[in-house]
């Protein structure tokens, strides 16, 4: 469950990514008003953080210290998203407000399953307990 969950928040990741990269004006108009080079550096960000999910999912037991860099970061961008939406600061349209919280639902719940799966190593991915290295 583990690697699954690694591997779909990586997919995310490269998709959001790609988007804010290489669309990152109309992202923005989207969203309400963000700065288009704050859309855009987020997007490297997320291209950035989906290798090094990738990287963690095909690893045969991943450090739990990894795993719950993942966590905490999920946990942030759910916080981040949900502040912004309900502030009313860069998310400012309607159809932004519902986009971006459909996501951070989605990225909740990767980071609850890789929780899970840390504080729980029986529930990993191979069923192996994480390296303490």
């Amino acid at each position: 469950m583990l690697k699954a969950a690694l591997l779909a928040n990586a997919l995310s990741c490269v998709i959001f990514g790609m988007i804010f990269v290489f669309t990152g004006p109309a992202t923005a108009m989207f969203l309400g008003d963000p700065p288009v080079w704050l859309v855009r550096v987020l997007g490297m960000g997320l291209f950035l953080n989906s290798v090094h999910l990738v990287f963690v999912a095909r690893q045969a037991e991943p450090k739990k210290a990894v795993v719950m860099y993942f966590v905490m970061g999920d946990a942030l961008w759910v916080i981040a998203t949900v502040t912004l939406s309900l502030c009313g600061v860069f998310v400012t349209s309607t159809a932004g407000s519902w986009a971006t919280i459909s996501v951070a639902i989605f990225v909740a719940a990767c980071g609850i399953i890789q929780l899970r799966s840390a504080l729980l190593p029986q529930a990993s991915a191979n069923g192996t307990a994480f390296s303490a290295r």
